[in-house]
């Protein structure tokens, strides 16, 4: 089929090129002439044909959206308008609104008395009640529009004019608004009566009397708030009416062009449709494949010494939104390459200069199983828990274990498959829950609390079909594909004070799809790495100045240029035939005081990075 033809066809029907193209998809159809992508998608190649069945279903099931959508907006447009805002809904909404301003004006207040007792122990004068009063003195004592102190309470102040109201739950929105702007440019927290704030945040959310709907008409003048689609049909009814037809009318012209093409009576459809149809399609030269049917291959690399062939397989198709009917036979993969896995756990600056000696409370693991195949973990362990270092260590080494034996229980690396995302976050959830039980179980013989053992933890799966990440708490993780990219393979949980998180211990288990995140990646990795947030400031991009809206925000990207040289480093080391004792030992070296950002790190710092070495 004519790339431009199915182009014309996806854009009048108004519906999601991607699932038009999986529905093609299913019966064989090649949309292209290239190896290019299309709408996010990479092209196949077939030599089946469309037939004109598959046509009149796409097409009926296209005019059957479009009428559809023609008897809703009529219905819309004929329907009277709810009032479901009437006046004592909006005087409600507008009295939570003023908790909210007041809320923040005596927060705001709190945030500058702590920060001023912790910088020099100056007080706030007594007579600064209201907001006006605070930015005057604020304004006197710290000239400097941009200081840190007057950035947050102007930002806090904003977040009071921006509240929607509705059902937006008030605790969780000043929770989130001090969790998000009361801390300093370098990330830290201020310095405030914690106590005192959730306080006023309690006292700010205590639950309001339910506003009974009033029996009384809409004053002149009043609109009640529709959805912003119903209410520009309701108040278009003949455009969207026309509009509608059109596509309609559209879509029946498209048919007839599809099955007239199918017949043969419009031209000549190229050299491309001509090589197809008599069965020799091939790869144009000089064209580089952007699919992902040509996988890179992998191979282990064996940490006692050695170097192990992984297994010879065959490439997975593409992931599509929706599944092909027919089962199609995948490419066959080139020999498999070799994996060189480096890592280290190193004490931050405090943890050495401190009297007595704190050890260091990061940990790490990497289990390779072969054909590519291997289980990367960081820990970090919490700085304020006694025995956080323990826990680290034992979560890393029985997270590795335990996600092995999933691998290896499931059968992916014989089927040559990653399983669905959400199978994948089950099995993580799961595995997770059980070696926190053993956690408590090892604080019980060993005479601890089982809090004392808190730390985060990341775990990262790489194979030639793709990368699996799961992990709790913060920290980071990315890996670099075949295109040269260097991608984000997790987002840090954050907690509602800044600089905080959650732990395997802390986890809220009654409901843990809000703390534990867990992804899969399509598409052969060459290089991923994990790292404790003592390296973060280091290799990402985090917590970010948006000088045009005086917030912070955190972008999470990879530095490239420091990812990079590193992979080229290992890669020379494995040239010159370093043993892997030798480089895991630069390695570390390296995370002590590679550079002055790490030299002078007071966070432990821990990394595990992997290369391809040999594709």
């Amino acid at each position: 089929m004519d790339p431009r033809v199915y182009h014309l066809l996806s854009l009048s029907a108004g519906v999601n090129r991607q699932r038009l193209f999986a529905v093609w998809l299913s019966q064989g159809e090649p949309l292209g002439s290239s190896s290019q992508y299309h709408a996010g998608v990479p092209m196949v190649r077939s030599s089946s044909r469309l037939n004109p069945g598959s046509s009149t279903t796409i097409l009926a099931t296209l005019l059957a959206v479009s009428f559809a959508y023609l008897v809703a907006a009529n219905l819309l447009s004929n329907s009277p308008a709810k009032a479901d805002e009437d006046p004592a809904r909006i005087e409600a909404d507008n009295a939570d609104k003023q908790r909210v301003v007041r809320a923040l004006d005596e927060i705001q207040i709190e945030i500058v008395q702590g920060y001023l007792e912790s910088n020099g122990g100056k007080a706030l004068p007594a007579g600064i009640k209201t907001a006006d009063q605070l930015d005057a003195f604020l304004a006197k004592l710290y000239p400097r529009e941009g200081h840190e102190l007057r950035a947050a309470i102007k930002n806090l102040r904003r977040k009071g004019d921006e509240y929607p109201g509705g059902d937006v739950s008030i605790r969780d929105y000043l929770h989130r608004a001090v969790t998000e702007f009361a801390i300093r440019l370098n990330k830290k927290p201020l310095a405030y009566d914690k106590n005192r704030v959730n306080s006023i945040i309690s006292a700010a959310a205590e639950p309001r009397t339910a506003p009974t709907p009033s029996d009384d008409p809409p004053s002149p003048g009043h609109r009640p708030r529709m959805g912003l689609a119903k209410a520009w049909i309701g108040e278009h009814p003949l455009l969207v009416s026309g509009a509608l037809a059109l596509a309609l009318l559209s879509n029946l012209a498209l048919f007839l062009v599809i099955i007239r093409k199918r017949r043969g009576e419009i031209g000549q459809a190229g050299s491309w449709d001509a090589d197809r149809a008599n069965g020799r399609v091939t790869q144009p030269t000089g064209e580089p494949r952007s699919d992902s049917s040509y996988l890179v291959p992998s191979r282990s690399f064996d940490r006692a010494g050695g170097r192990g062939v992984g297994q010879v397989g065959r490439a997975q198709a593409p992931a599509y939104p929706y599944p092909a009917k027919a089962a199609r036979k995948p490419s066959p993969v080139p020999k498999a390459g070799t994996w060189l896995v480096v890592k280290a756990s190193v004490p931050g600056l405090s943890h050495v200069q401190s009297e007595p000696q704190i050890p260091c409370q990061d940990s790490n693991s990497y289990q390779d199983i072969g054909g590519g195949w291997g289980v990367a973990v960081v820990c970090d362990g919490a700085g304020s828990k006694s025995h956080s270092d323990i826990g680290a260590k034992y979560v890393a080494e029985r997270a590795g274990l335990y996600f092995r034996k999933i691998i290896e229980r499931h059968g992916w690396m014989r089927s040559e498959t990653l399983p669905r995302q959400r199978e994948w976050h089950h099995l993580s959830i799961e595995a997770f829950r059980r070696i926190k039980v053993e956690l408590e179980a090892l604080a019980a013989r060993s005479g601890f609390d089982t809090d004392s053992l808190a730390c985060t933890v990341i775990v990262v799966v790489h194979s030639p079909r793709g990368l699996m990440a799961t992990h709790i708490g913060d920290g980071r993780a990315a890996f670099l594909t075949v295109t040269g990219d260097w991608l984000a393979a997790i987002r840090p949980y954050k907690g509602e004070e800044a600089n905080q998180t959650v732990f395997i211990t802390s986890l809220d288990w009654m409901d843990p799809d809000k703390q534990i995140e867990s992804k899969v990646f399509d598409g052969p990795p060459m290089a991923f790495a994990l790292l404790s947030d003592g390296c973060e400031f280091h290799s990402f991009e985090v917590n970010m100045l948006d000088a045009e809206r005086e917030r912070y925000w955190d972008p999470n990207k990879p530095y490239p240029k420091f990812f990079g040289s590193l992979v080229d480093q290992v890669k020379a080391l494995h040239r010159g035939h370093a043993s892997l004792q030798e480089i895991d030992s630069k390695w570390g070296d390296f995370l002590r005081g590679g550079n002055e950002g790490l030299k002078n790190e007071p966070d432990d710092k821990t990394m595990i990075l992997g290369v391809l070495v040999e594709p």
